[in-house]
């Protein structure tokens, strides 16, 4: 590569010279093909050159990291050599002093041979133990780079997870505000219904609206009157507006009577109820019947004002959790 200019200009000049002859111009213009081959061969050894010292680079650095790990177990292994030489001095004292034993009493040197046995044994157990430590440090070693590599799939996996929490959270709070508003939907409906005959409670996040026997119907019947289909329309205004709720209308009575005519009576009060509000707006597919009779009272049947309060009809409104359960499930 070096030549190659100083050969281009002699042909060049020789050329222009016209002095030279056919074959010194053919071995010229050899030599020339053959400079810019090593030129082009000598720019590919330099680019081979590069790429060879950046490797030898990479090199250096785990070299440096084996020398540090080297260091470390080279520390471990003087540790545990300290310990060997240690349990050796003890073994060479226990041995000189059976060696001393041994001349005046033959019990002595046999007590003394079993406890260099058993010294021999520890040693091997110590041996051992030292394999067996060298064999946890390369699985450890080799679970560290296992653990590095799957830190980015668990990172990945981490913040799937936090995604999933806010959506359930989301969906909670989307739910618990769905209950609140309706709640204040029902209650602002039926200002005008007493309190003895209209209660509305929230419990294990259901809303409980319990509309008393004499808001809906007479003794002992199952139609409803004015006054109650007054009342249910304007629960079934404040239904409409909350589609996503789903609806259970139970029946319940007093003790008075016989239990089959009770459970007769709670079942179709309910359904009377449910028709009532299909009647007017409410989706009859969110609505369940259900008769509790006599079995779920609110308060004790011994008094009059306790027979009132159980002789009631209630509406639960469940909000529909198969998005967060399918969140849950996910």
């Amino acid at each position: 590569m070096k030549n190659y200019p100083v050969l281009l200009l002699i042909a060049i000049t020789l050329i222009f010279s016209s002095c030279v002859t056919q074959k010194q111009f053919t071995d010229i213009q050899e030599q020339l093909k053959d400079c810019k081959l090593k030129s082009a061969n000598a720019d590919s050894l330099a680019q081979q050159n590069a790429r060879m010292e950046t490797e030898q680079n990479d090199l250096k650095n785990d070299l440096r990291s084996c020398y540090k790990e080297n260091e470390e177990l080279r520390a471990t292994n003087i540790n545990l050599n300290r310990s060997f030489q240690e349990n050796l001095a003890r073994l060479n004292a226990i041995e000189e002093s059976n060696s001393n034993a041994l001349a005046t009493s033959s019990y002595d040197n046999l007590a003394l041979k079993e406890e260099i046995a058993k010294k021999d044994e520890e040693l091997d157990a110590k041996d051992r133990e030292i394999a067996s430590l060298n064999r946890e440090i390369a699985d450890l070693e080799q679970l560290i780079r296992r653990m590095e590599n799957n830190y980015g799939e668990t990172a990945n996996s981490l913040s799937e997870k936090e995604r999933r929490i806010q959506e359930l959270e989301a969906s909670i709070a989307d739910n618990e505000a769905t209950m609140n508003a309706l709640k204040g939907s029902i209650e602002d409906a039926l200002t005008g219904v007493s309190a003895k005959d209209l209660t509305v409670t929230r419990k294990n996040g259901k809303l409980y609206l319990s509309l008393s026997q004499d808001l809906l119907f007479r003794s002992g019947s199952d139609v409803i009157d004015w006054k109650g289909k007054k009342a249910l329309k304007q629960v079934a205004d404040a239904l409409i507006e909350h589609p996503d709720m789903d609806i259970t209308v139970e029946g319940h009575t007093d003790s008075k009577g016989s239990p089959a005519k009770n459970w007769d009576l709670s079942v179709k009060r309910a359904t009377s109820v449910i028709k009532v509000l299909a009647s007017y707006g409410v989706e009859p597919e969110r609505m369940t019947a259900s008769g509790r009779a006599l079995y779920a009272p609110l308060t004790s049947n011994a008094t009059a004002d306790g027979r009132a309060k159980n002789r009631r009809t209630e509406i639960i409104l469940s909000p529909n959790l198969d998005d967060l359960y399918k969140l849950i499930n996910e």
